[in-house]
């Protein structure tokens, strides 16, 4: 596996250690110069080394998650890949603030390193590696979500353009209507706002991740189904990249047309719905 290991300079001596450890376990790691240049020649390399990367480890400390070439690296995966899971590994190598350390990295399982971190990264990356090829990639730093995601993630991930593809559950018109990408509007009762994206797929699944005023960042996934004429059930997990919880709502939806849903929830949230796909 090729793998792009992410530093602080004041973390070198251990992240050339998890570097051997790791080439010695097989892998191949690009690892960044203590005094990186900066320049269009080197931020080129830098692309170009994480476009041929398949995976991401960012070993967190007090000095990464401040420093500027850090944080520039941890940007330029961003770009690479627009959801961390499944591609980023981040390392807590030190005891770190977790208001300092980017939602991105929080949105993932982050490894506590307590004793030898190089053998515990090459650990955490084999362990990594196999759920990612079984379909047990976590999300949200509990293992309770991802084996909540080990019976979902094959279906979750099918490309978009199935997402409309016809199952036994299609009957119902507003059935024939959900599967898509939607963004939603969210009003809660004390006025204050929400946003939300969702992928709902033919096949009862749904997927979803946003923001609100309680939880800066937010993923939900599991199934939905008819409840009754223009009502559904959502019903998963949550995870708010610290921990995960139950989901289970109601959504009344009191108009619809092809693109556009308007509603409320049993939560207590208005909702406007607008096709994106």
């Amino acid at each position: 596996m090729k793998l792009f290991l992410c530093h602080a300079s004041e973390d070198q001596a251990v992240a050339t250690k998890v570097r051997h450890a790791l080439e010695n376990a097989g892998h191949k790691v690009f690892f960044s110069p203590t005094h990186p240049k900066a320049g269009g020649d080197f931020i080129r390399r830098i692309r170009e080394e994480l476009d041929e990367s398949e995976g991401f480890i960012f070993l967190i400390s007090p000095d990464s998650v401040r420093k500027e070439w850090p944080r520039t690296e941890l940007k330029f995966a961003k770009e690479r890949w627009e959801r961390a899971l499944g591609h980023v590994l981040p390392v807590e190598l030190k005891h770190t603030n977790k208001d300092e350390i980017d939602d991105y990295l929080k949105s993932v399982d982050i490894v506590p390193v307590e004793g030898d971190a190089a053998a515990e990264v090459v650990d955490a990356v084999e362990k990594w590696q196999s759920a990612i090829a079984a379909g047990e990639v976590k999300s949200g730093g509990t293992s309770l979500f991802g084996k909540f995601l080990r019976g979902l993630v094959a279906e979750l991930q099918q490309p978009q353009s199935s997402l409309r593809e016809s199952s036994p559950a299609m009957a119902d018109p507003l059935a024939q209507l959900l599967p898509g990408a939607w963004q939603i509007q969210l009003t809660y009762p004390n006025r204050m706002t929400g946003q939300a994206t969702a992928e709902i797929y033919a096949n009862g699944y749904f997927r979803a991740q946003g923001r609100s005023p309680a939880i800066p960042m937010f993923q939900i996934e599991g199934k939905w189904q008819i409840l009754q004429s223009d009502q559904i059930l959502l019903a998963g997990q949550q995870s708010d990249g610290y921990r995960a919880m139950p989901f289970n709502a109601t959504v009344q939806f009191l108009q619809t047309t092809a693109n556009m849903l308007t509603g409320s929830m049993s939560t207590g949230e208005q909702v406007v719905w607008r096709r994106v796909a």
